[in-house]
């Protein structure tokens, strides 16, 4: 097999699937006064992701994963004041774009600022929306479906100085481990990870909540996560998810995905009608999106997985059931193109010899499905 779905999750960084086996063993409630050796792991974890985002400790905040934190950042900060509006852009994943929907159900003002052609928010635009009566703003740092980056710190920067008491949220799934998330540089009040992103188990996310910005629980019931996160803890994915980021981080870096994806283009180029959504510029090299003339995705993606074991992504996994792209429909797409779109996302893992490979076969696919359309 051929993996290159790594946008929507990635293989278990095999020496730090011990981390979860191990503590799935040690099954001590993490809250419970005789658990010390638990609470003492929980914390470890909580102060090299600290770390890793340039935050303290008491800013780190665990999940189940990095839908919640999103919606907890967006449904206790954007209706902190009711009467201010809530800004994102067409950009974002399901989890924020849909709670933006569902605040606008319920009475609070909502703004979707547009996109640029290549994916990235139309920065001008979102800053013009971002006026004195904005009270939370939202913006992804790397899209999931194209690898474009929002250049979240010079946006950010702009909005403080015209607004200095708007709450600045970001998805930060795609860029962590990727590209610098020093929190301080971004300017971010609201900064969400996910595990399963960078070689740990699923179920684990975290929320860096920025020292001084007040926002409410949004789950009852206990008083895990100094207050603000009921449940009990995840101990094992929460130091697998620790474990994870130097590992994955270390051999990221260590991976000339600029190289990969030039021979794994050029090689797919060969196959005509292939267009690529967006820019190769201003993204992280690990995500592409490209459409292919004259064959739906759904077949392409089905028949590469049953017939050659190479498995490509169609966009946000959390968007499957839906017909087309939303994000690229946004960014200027029509719906044909949309549906003819598939997304390739390395992983650190990823060698050239199988990035070839994986391409050639597509291409190969790609004319086959073509010619049996005539």
């Amino acid at each position: 097999m051929i993996y290159l779905d790594n946008a929507a999750t990635t293989c278990i960084i095999e020496e730090n699937a011990s981390f979860a086996a191990k503590n799935a063993k040690d099954f001590f409630n993490p809250s419970a006064a005789y658990a010390q050796e638990a609470r003492n792991q929980i914390e470890n974890a909580r102060k090299t992701l600290a770390e890793y985002l340039g935050a303290s400790a008491d800013e780190i905040y665990f999940t189940s994963c990095a839908t919640e934190a999103n919606n907890w950042a967006i449904f206790s900060g954007a209706t902190k004041k009711q009467k201010l509006k809530a800004v994102t852009s067409a950009g974002e994943h399901a989890s924020v774009y849909e709670s933006f929907t569902e605040l606008s159900r319920r009475g609070i003002q909502t703004v979707i600022s547009p996109l640029l052609s290549d994916t990235r928010v139309n920065a001008d635009k979102l800053i013009e929306n971002a006026s004195c009566d904005c009270g939370f703003i939202s913006l992804i740092h790397v899209s999931n479906e194209t690898g474009a980056i929002n250049d979240i710190g010079a946006i950010f920067s702009e909005i403080k100085k015209r607004n200095p008491n708007v709450i600045l949220h970001s998805d930060g799934v795609q860029a962590f481990g990727k590209i610098s998330t020093q929190v301080g540089g971004l300017g971010a009040d609201l900064y969400v990870v996910s595990g399963h992103k960078i070689g740990a188990p699923k179920g684990i996310g975290a929320l860096y909540i920025k020292k001084g910005v007040q926002i409410r629980p949004l789950l009852f019931g206990g008083e895990q996560e100094n207050k603000l996160r009921a449940g009990t803890e995840n101990v094992g994915g929460i130091t697998a998810f620790a474990a994870a980021i130097e590992a994955y981080s270390r051999r990221y870096r260590e991976t000339n995905f600029t190289s990969l994806r030039e021979s794994f283009l050029q090689i797919l180029y060969q196959a005509d009608g292939i267009n690529l959504n967006g820019s190769l510029d201003n993204s992280v090299c690990s995500i592409f999106s490209v459409s292919v003339r004259g064959v739906k995705a759904e077949i392409l993606q089905r028949v590469l997985a049953e017939k050659d074991g190479v498995i490509i992504g169609l966009g946000s996994a959390c968007s499957k059931a839906k017909r087309g792209n939303r994000v690229l429909e946004a960014a200027g797409k029509t719906k044909l193109e949309a549906e003819e779109s598939i997304r390739i996302s390395f992983g650190a893992d990823t060698n050239l010899e199988f990035a070839k490979q994986a391409a050639q076969l597509i291409a190969q696919r790609i004319g086959a499905l073509r010619q049996n359309c005539h």
